[in-house]
């Protein structure tokens, strides 16, 4: 990382790191959507930090933001400018609809008792430095605890730079299109469109067993639907699904047929796919 530094004629003793690794499950997982869907809501998000972290951003304020995307990876998100914008009452920042969003869809936790007491605020304004990098520079995350880092003391390993963004990856195309129900609450805009548009025949695999589920799309939101529907809550929609949970489920696709196929032909296209696989012998279907 110092070497990349180097070469963009960037101070490192001038820079601070943030290393983005929630807690809350959920708002991890979510991360990598916020940073490509809902910039908003990552910008408040990393806009309040705990007293150590805002010292250093009081000493360093010109920032370079990390994500983690996979357990032990980070990809660069952006750099930014922390401008200090003094200290928000808690009771106006749990009024704040992005707050309130954060907390509410994806399960950042509210920390504060008082609301009466006041927390320190930055605005984080965008730079144009590394901006090439966003979404490709990925990095070892670094050992220990701390968040807030100081970019001259940063021991992390790069381990790639990617072609493209990894925030915003190209469509794979649908037979290779293998997703995660993580991956389907959070998809890509552009994703989340095609698969809004496609009827047909799809594959949920349990991978705490290796169990499968064959089902079919079709209606307004077609396979988009039907996934989110899977994963709407911990726990499967089906007789058999219901039992399991909806964390440890894989989605691909087995047959994608006309937009407007009727729904009888989309069910018989599905049982073929049953019979072929055996999901009812030996599967989740039932």
């Amino acid at each position: 990382m110092a070497e990349i530094l180097k070469a963009r004629d960037i101070s490192a003793n001038e820079m601070s790191v943030v290393l983005h690794r929630r807690a809350e499950l959920r708002l991890r997982r979510a991360l990598a959507h916020l940073v490509s869907n809902r910039r908003e809501l990552f910008e408040t998000y990393q806009s309040f930090h705990n007293r150590t972290a805002t010292a250093t951003l009081h000493r360093r304020p010109r920032l370079l933001s990390f994500a983690e995307m996979e357990p032990g990876e980070m990809v660069f998100v952006g750099c930014y400018n922390a401008v200090f914008r003094g200290a928000r009452p808690y009771a106006e920042i749990g009024a704040d609809p992005n707050i309130q969003e954060l907390h509410r869809d994806f399960g950042m936790d509210l920390w504060w008792d008082d609301e009466n007491e006041t927390h320190p605020w930055f605005d984080l304004q965008p730079l144009p430095d590394l901006a090439d990098l966003a979404g490709r520079l990925r990095i070892e995350t670094p050992a220990g605890r701390t968040y807030m880092r100081l970019a001259d003391r940063l021991d992390a390993e790069v381990i790639a730079i990617e072609r493209v963004s990894q925030y915003a990856p190209p469509f794979p195309g649908w037979r290779s299109l293998c997703l995660t129900s993580s991956d389907v609450r959070f998809l890509p805009g552009d994703w989340a469109a095609r698969l809004r548009e496609w009827r047909g025949v799809y594959l949920i695999v349990d991978e705490s067993d290796g169990e499968r589920y064959v089902g079919c799309a079709y209606g307004a939101e077609n396979i988009l639907g039907r996934w989110q529907q899977h994963c709407a809550s911990e726990v499967g929609v089906t007789v058999e699904l219901a039992r399991r949970d909806t964390s440890d489920f894989r989605f691909s696709i087995l047959e994608r047929v006309s937009p407007d196929m009727p729904p009888e032909d989309v069910i018989a296209l599905e049982h073929t796919w049953m019979a072929r696989l055996h999901t009812r012998q030996f599967g989740l279907n039932t």
